[in-house]
């Protein structure tokens, strides 16, 4: 969330997207088709935000519903060809398929990063049956997914859904505060040594 205006990094950006007049593809997740609830996952104020948004979507737009990141990727390749043609621009299918198919997770994940995260949720890592499903776990909240992090570690471990819902914010948390305490380190070498330094 924007600390001034409330709103979810991704209402901001299709809100300037609306302002300059970009052309807009639409995509949800399709609800009825998941394991999971998205309702089970974001709720509260966070959550009614994000429905009256979902609802603003779909009065304003046509949108398209997927199923799976897989899903998500086959119906972006599809549609964008069609929308540059309409712009009057030249798109190669096969090569915006690979880029594509990069979108929906994280790749910097590297052994020592995935090491560092794991050292530091400490007790944490006894609630999961293997290193794959913890990096799998990091991964998908690193990318914004706590839906499929939550129905990975509900499916993997003994947990029932609210249960790892429960683990998977103490984590987040964690990582949050990982990511505050580097900002802070990148902010104190700014001011010791100007901003001719590279960061």
């Amino acid at each position: 969330m924007d600390p001034t205006t409330q709103k979810s990094l991704t209402q901001l950006e299709y809100e300037e997207a609306q302002r300059i007049h970009l052309p807009s593809l639409i995509y949800l997740l399709n609800e009825e088709k998941q394991p999971v609830l998205p309702c089970h996952i974001e709720f509260g104020e966070g959550g009614e935000k994000l429905k009256l948004f979902k609802k603003t979507l779909r009065e304003k737009h046509v949108v398209s519903l997927f199923t799976t990141p897989e899903d998500l990727t086959a119906r972006i390749a599809s549609d964008l060809p069609a929308l540059a043609d309409r712009s009057g621009m030249e798109v190669r299918r096969g090569e915006l398929v690979k880029i594509v198919e990069g979108f929906a997770r994280v790749d910097w994940l590297n052994d020592e990063m995935f090491a560092f995260f794991k050292r530091e949720i400490g007790v944490l890592t006894a609630k999961f049956p293997s290193d794959p499903i913890l990096r799998e776990v990091f991964e998908f909240l690193l990318s914004g997914d706590r839906q499929a992090a939550a129905f990975l570690v509900a499916r993997s471990t003994s947990m029932d859904l609210r249960g790892a819902i429960n683990v998977l914010m103490e984590i987040e948390k964690i990582l949050k505060g990982i990511i505050e305490r580097g900002y802070g380190i990148i902010a104190a070498d700014h001011r010791e040594h100007g901003n001719s330094k590279e960061v």
